[in-house]
């Protein structure tokens, strides 16, 4: 896994972990236990930082055209892979609480995306190729590239959020970053409210093009 991808990992987890260890760490002589959590805590700050890579509404847009299958250059693949990771890491990180753990490689996810076929007859066509061909290459996981075995549970909450990112970058843009975060918890709540029909639409690209053509309209 690319370094970057680690620190985004250990981002994630530093703080949980740091708590676990501080029982043990108690033990430890004061000076060994204040390196300790300096480390943690910057880790927390080099991930956090590598996470939160700031974007533009031009760069958002220009993800949507990715996924839609109007830009396909290396470029717009690297841009798009950048929205989605960041996308994925507020959703993430929401205030109800809840973080999960599944770790995204940017650096995957821009090879995946510049190898989409070209020509594909809709956007929700191209994005049901996008959303497969993510999944399947193993872009998104416990340690991404690794193909480590996952749970129906995991799967489907990895196949859930994917989505929900798929459907906020297949619909009309905002005239604000703001806008734009609040438009992707929206789409996370329809994907939810619509969850079983998410779910067996993955079953196909035919099913899944219509779902993501349906939800992106509803949006």
């Amino acid at each position: 896994m690319p370094l970057r991808d680690m620190f985004r990992g250990a981002a994630s987890l530093a703080d949980g972990t740091h708590q676990a260890l501080e029982p043990a760490a108690r033990m430890l002589p004061k000076l060994l236990r204040d390196e300790l959590s300096t480390a943690f805590q910057s880790i927390r700050s080099t991930g956090k930082r590598l996470v939160m890579t700031p974007v533009s509404l031009e760069q958002i847009a220009l993800a949507g055209r990715v996924v839609q299958g109007l830009a396909q250059d290396p470029a717009a693949a690297a841009t798009c892979a950048t929205v989605i990771g960041r996308a994925w890491h507020h959703l993430s990180h929401a205030p109800d609480g809840k973080t999960h753990h599944h770790l995204l490689s940017e650096t995957l996810l821009t090879a995946q995306l510049a190898q989409l076929p070209k020509g594909v007859a809709t956007p929700a066509d191209h994005a049901a190729q996008l959303v497969r061909r993510v999944l399947d290459g193993g872009a998104i996981g416990a340690a991404p590239g690794l193909f480590i075995p996952l749970g129906a549970e995991e799967k489907a909450e990895i196949s859930l959020s994917l989505l929900a990112i798929t459907v906020w970058l297949l619909s009309e843009r905002c005239d604000s970053l703001d806008e734009e975060d609040r438009l992707v918890d929206l789409a996370a709540a329809l994907v939810l409210a619509t969850r079983d029909d998410a779910l067996e639409a993955m079953r196909g690209e035919t099913t899944l093009s219509a779902y993501l053509a349906r939800a992106s309209d509803h949006l």
